[in-house]
């Protein structure tokens, strides 16, 4: 439907988990495994009002925590 729009929020998700990341301290290559998973919570979690909503949707993003990335990282 929007997919430019899209695309920029996805690419939001990125950087906010490469963030988060090096935060952890987790290097960058340990997150193509994790990204989808997270992802998916954060997706989980999000309630949009409309479909313009995109302050709920980074809501959702910061939904995904340190915690939640060293789960997904754990063999």
């Amino acid at each position: 439907m929007f997919p430019s729009e899209v695309a920029e929020r996805a690419a939001e998700f990125k950087v906010y988990l490469a963030y988060l990341a090096d935060r952890v301290g987790v290097g960058p290559a340990a997150l193509a495994d994790v990204a989808e998973p997270l992802l998916d919570k954060a997706f989980r979690s999000a309630q949009l009002t409309e479909p313009r909503d995109w302050h709920s949707l980074l809501a959702a993003y910061a939904s995904v925590s340190a915690a939640d990335l060293e789960t997904a990282l754990q063999p």
